[in-house]
């Protein structure tokens, strides 16, 4: 009689009820990892993102080259100006009309020792106007003024008196001036005696 010794048929017993637990344990196993997705495939190729990368905050965006080259570009075109130069050239005054300068009388006056004459300019109406008896003799000129006035229609010299002169034949004209009309009559002679 064997004492210590378990029977052989209690070892195969305990050794055929751990195979059937090493196998569920191992498909436990199994099942729990087929369930889960594969995280290697899923980063092994990564998805572009369509949406960019947004600035970091504080920080301003700078335009890119092909962005500022594609504006359109601004206008230097200075509006036209409407100003007309102002003319530098000086202003012209028309020469002052001819006129006929009538002589009505001439001659020399014992009494008061003067030469006188007489004369009007007709067909002229100015608002001043003088009248000039011009006497020459030998290089020697001789001049008396009054102002002419206005008649009708023409301008009257009156008489002119001219005194103070040597013996001899003078030589005389009556002139018209004004602003805008001049003239001078036919010459004439008088004789002052001695």
């Amino acid at each position: 009689m064997l004492i210590g010794r378990r029977p052989p048929c209690a070892r195969l017993a305990r050794s055929c009820v751990a195979v059937p637990l090493a196998a569920l344990a191992l498909g436990a196993c199994s099942n729990s990892t087929a369930g889960k997705p594969s995280v290697a495939s899923s980063s092994a190729h990564p998805t572009a993102s369509a949406t960019p990368a947004s600035s970091p905050p504080g920080r301003a965006s700078v335009p890119s080259p092909s962005d500022s080259a594609s504006g359109p570009p601004a206008s230097s075109s200075a509006p036209a100006s409407n100003s007309t130069p102002a003319s530098s050239a000086p202003a012209t005054t028309a020469p002052p009309k001819r006129a006929t300068v009538v002589v009505t009388y001439s001659g020399y006056d014992r009494g008061s020792h003067t030469v006188s004459a007489a004369a009007f300019v007709p067909s002229v109406l100015v608002p001043a106007a003088g009248c000039t008896l011009v006497l020459t003799r030998d290089g020697v000129t001789e001049r008396v003024s009054k102002q002419a006035a206005p008649a009708a229609n023409s301008m009257q010299c009156g008489t002119i008196l001219q005194g103070g002169l040597a013996a001899g034949t003078w030589t005389g004209t009556v002139e018209f001036h004004s602003v805008t009309v001049r003239g001078t009559s036919a010459p004439f002679t008088v004789q002052v005696p001695a």
